[in-house]
């Protein structure tokens, strides 16, 4: 390349530097151009005549078929060397292994390793064909572990079960192993989960106007709702079909319940619908073809199809399990507001839990509360059920606008077992204005006893009411008051007592007027004036007058300091007389708002005396069927005062004559003189009595030859029930035993007086 100029560049800044420049840059290019043309032609004189496209193999060959590059081709050549020496020895090596493999345990030498196998596969077979062979398929049964371990100590193919747990043994290993729970005993653990969570309702729906109800046809038929279904109809009308056909109009929950959550036409379909009214029908699709049953009303009966409805619902968002007090937390401590879609179980349950059904506080169990949706709210649609340890199952919807719970209704289906008040015939009331129907309106009180609890506890069963209740008495007046003790005394016995007093004991009298239970005495007349003592008297006044009677007690419905001391205190006097006894804070309704919120004056109003009167049957009763000793000797001795055990009637063969008597004569209990009695017995004639004619009974001995019932003048033959209320007067002659005959006067015939029944009538 030409020497640059550089020394001789011009200083300044003017046309001689910049054509210098110019000089020197033309200088440089050709330099450089003359520089490649030299490298390219010793390139050329190397390679010679080898063609372009060959020119770069060697480099290419330097790269493996895997893409790894070697710095030198002879590199990649003794890699490639190394590997395939690897491999032949590893072959060798696999070579000694498969020629081992063909020799089996028992040294048994296969020509090829597929027969080995293949051999070996039928023995397999055979082995397990003839295990299955030796295994029956109904298992054993010991009595336990130990019994089958006797047996059968070394072993031996199949099942067997012992009886003490349950769970089924196979011989493993030289061992008895334990399997779990036999299928015919019980679900193995997991399964009941499996169960339980089986079948989900595929559907939910709420229809709130008419205009849902265009939205999906389905739900304006109820024989074409959705299988597996909770669907809540705040509207319904005439539109939708085949609905229960006691209203049309009367929205509730229906549930669609099926054993496959695939929908067809096939039978078993079960549906029950809750109406907010309270009533509860079901019916199921059965035949074949498959068809709806008619529905059926079951409220207040056996609600198994609800239950079933019921066993799975939705997943339940919630599941409960209350063991104690302190489990308890706002939420669960009021059944109205316990989780929508939840599963609770009370095993523990007091007084605390409100708005539970109100025939037990204290008796736990299960409740189950479901809706449409899974979000809780305050709209109307829930249903809950609530089945207690006891075997009772109540049921309730929730309704209205603003959305309330219904009062709940017992769904349990009553057993031949069940126990009503109807196997008494009469019942009297010891009690205030709680016992008398007094309603409160403007300031002022109004007594109806029609409306009492007692009175319409006693129209449900057929019974004989005898109201000896009064407005504000206490157990003081009680002894004097005209409509209390004193009628008590003269009014015919009853079968059943209900003493409920204390109320205004304990408002009017306070706790200085309680007592001790040292104040009721064996003599009643010496029982000091207290709540104790007089209490004791209007008991022995009781057992006096129908020594046979059952008798239970109740405390007042009230708390509060001193009305709780009250409370304690008629339980302690039906623990001393050893009387049936019930506390009210036992008992739902009182402890509710449906009893505090129905109050006027102090008094509930003519709804609430009638809820009393359900609760006060349904508490009695049950405690009758829990405590079935209490009536083991109820009616099992007579209280006909007459002995006529023998059977043998009065019999008379008149002849016309006066004062023709029977031979035989009954004895009579001396307790009837100066009381009232009430007598009943049949007189068979075989000919006509004329005018002058009289048949009829006579007392001796007690007051002489006094005939106090007969039939007279003109009859036709045949038989005459006779029966009559009388006061038979007082004792005249203590030394003789009281006797009655038959009698007749001016007669001729046949005469058999039976059946006679004297009772006392107060």
């Amino acid at each position: 390349m030409e020497k640059l100029k550089t020394n001789e560049i011009s200083l300044g800044l003017n046309q001689t530097l910049r054509n210098d420049l110019v000089d020197n840059f033309e200088k440089i290019q050709k330099g450089v151009d003359g520089q490649s043309d030299s490298l390219n032609k010793q390139i050329l004189d190397m390679l010679g005549n080898v063609a372009p496209q060959d020119q770069n193999e060697v480099t290419q060959a330097r790269i493996d078929g895997n893409g790894k590059a070697y710095d030198t081709l002879k590199g990649r050549e003794d890699a490639t060397q190394a590997t395939a020496e690897t491999a032949l020895s590893e072959e060798r090596d696999t070579s000694v292994e498969v020629q081992a493999a063909r020799t089996n345990s028992s040294s048994q030498t296969y020509t090829t390793l597929k027969e080995r196998m293949d051999n070996q596969e039928n023995d397999l077979n055979n082995n397990i064909n003839s295990k299955l062979a030796q295994i029956s398929v109904i298992p054993e049964t010991f009595a336990n572990l130990g019994a089958l371990q006797s047996k059968y100590p070394t072993g031996k193919p199949g099942i067997f079960v012992v009886a003490d747990t349950g769970h089924k043994y196979i011989w493993v290993n030289g061992t008895w192993v334990d399997s779990g729970v036999y299928q015919a005993v019980g679900l193995a653990d997991g399964i009941e989960e499996d169960v339980e969570n089986h079948n989900k309702f595929l559907m939910t729906n709420f229809i709130a106007t008419a205009s849902d109800l265009e939205l999906d046809s389905n739900y304006k038929d109820f024989d074409l709702v959705p299988v597996n279904s909770v669907v809540t109809y705040a509207y319904i009308g005439t539109e939708v079909l085949h609905q229960p056909s006691d209203s049309n109009t009367d929205g509730g929950t229906l549930i669609t319940r099926t054993y496959s959550n695939s929908p067809g036409t096939g039978g078993g379909t079960v549906q029950t619908f809750f109406i907010n009214t309270g009533k509860v029908f079901t019916r199921i699709k059965w035949g074949n073809p498959a068809t709806f049953k008619p529905w059926a009303e079951i409220t207040n009966g056996n609600l198994d199809e609800i239950n079933k409805s019921v066993d799975g619902i939705n997943k339940f968002l919630t599941r409960k399990f209350i063991s104690k007090a302190t489990d308890l937390d706002s939420t669960y401590t009021d059944f109205d507001l316990v989780p929508a879609n939840s599963v609770v179980t009370y095993a523990y349950i007091g007084s605390e839990v409100l708005n539970q059904p109100s025939d037990s506080t204290t008796d736990g169990g299960t409740l189950v509360t479901q809706t449409y949706t899974n979000s809780p709210g305050t709209g109307g649609g829930s249903v809950q059920t609530f089945t207690r340890n006891t075997g009772r199952s109540f049921t309730r919807i929730k309704w209205g606008n603003p959305a309330t719970f219904k009062p709940w209704i017992e769904t349990t289906n009553q057993s031949e077992s069940g126990i009503t008040l109807s196997l008494f015939e009469k019942i009297s009331v010891i009690g205030d204005s709680y016992s008398r129907g007094t309603i409160g309106n403007n300031g002022k009180y109004y007594t109806n006893d029609d409306i009492s609890w007692p009175a319409m506890l006693s129209r449900r069963n057929g019974m004989k009411y005898i109201n000896v209740a009064k407005g504000g008495i206490t157990t003081r007046s009680y002894l004097s008051d005209p409509d209390c003790l004193p009628k008590l005394n003269v009014s015919e016995p009853a079968d059943l007592y209900v003493l409920i007093l204390g109320i205004n004991d304990a408002s009017r009298l306070g706790a200085s007027y309680l007592g001790t239970i040292d104040d009721i005495k064996t003599d009643p007349t010496q029982n000091a004036d207290t709540f104790y003592g007089n209490y004791g008297k209007v008991i022995n006044a009781i057992q006096e007058k129908a020594p046979n009677a059952v008798i239970f007690m109740f405390d007042t419905p009230f708390n509060g300091d001193v009305n709780t001391q009250f409370n304690t205190a008629a339980k302690n006097i039906a623990n001393k007389f050893g009387f049936p006894f019930i506390a009210h804070k036992s008992l739902g309704l009182f402890t509710s708002s449906a009893f505090t919120s129905n109050l006027v004056l102090g008094h509930p109003i003519a709804p609430l005396y009638a809820s009393m009167s359900v609760v006060y049957e349904n508490a009695m009763a049950s405690y009758f069927e829990e405590n079935p000793n209490i009536l083991q000797k109820y009616k099992s001795s007579s209280d006909n005062l007459v002995d006529n055990t023998s059977g043998t009637p009065l019999i008379i063969t008149g002849t016309g004559d006066k004062n023709q008597v029977s031979i035989t004569q009954y004895s009579v209990s001396r307790n009837i003189f100066g009381k009232v009695i009430k007598f009943d017995y049949d007189i068979i004639i075989d000919s006509e009595m004329d005018d002058i004619s009289d048949i009829g009974i006579q007392f001796i001995n007690g007051y002489p030859e006094w005939t106090f019932s007969k039939l007279s003048g003109k009859h036709l033959r045949g038989v005459y029930h006779m029966s009559d209320k009388i006061l038979y007067p007082t004792d005249t002659d203590t030394a003789k035993a009281l006797k009655i005959r038959a009698v007749s006067n001016n007669f001729t015939g046949a005469i058999t007086v039976t059946n006679v029944v004297i009772k006392r009538a107060m």
